[in-house]
């Protein structure tokens, strides 16, 4: 279990920026991506919450509840 906002800072840079050149004939580059996903959440023993990816898709009656997480990343034009 990390922080919350380890986490989303982890998901942001699983993203990529963009990808290709002028040199591959095509670039792609991203502005906007949204993910939900399932996280464990619990206190921990530092402040606020923690969370994380579960652990596995196999889940038992002791497992606790698992929680929908939501973000949006949106690129800010340089402009």
């Amino acid at each position: 279990m990390i922080a919350l906002d380890e986490l989303v800072v982890a998901l942001l840079d699983s993203v990529p920026q963009d990808s290709g050149d002028a040199g591959d004939g095509m670039r792609v580059e991203i502005d906007e991506v949204a993910m939900t996903l399932p996280v464990e959440v619990r206190f921990g023993t530092r402040r606020g919450l923690e969370a994380s990816a579960p652990r596995g898709r196999h889940a038992t009656g002791f497992d606790r509840p698992l929680q929908l997480l939501t973000v949006a990343f949106t690129t800010r034009s340089a402009e």
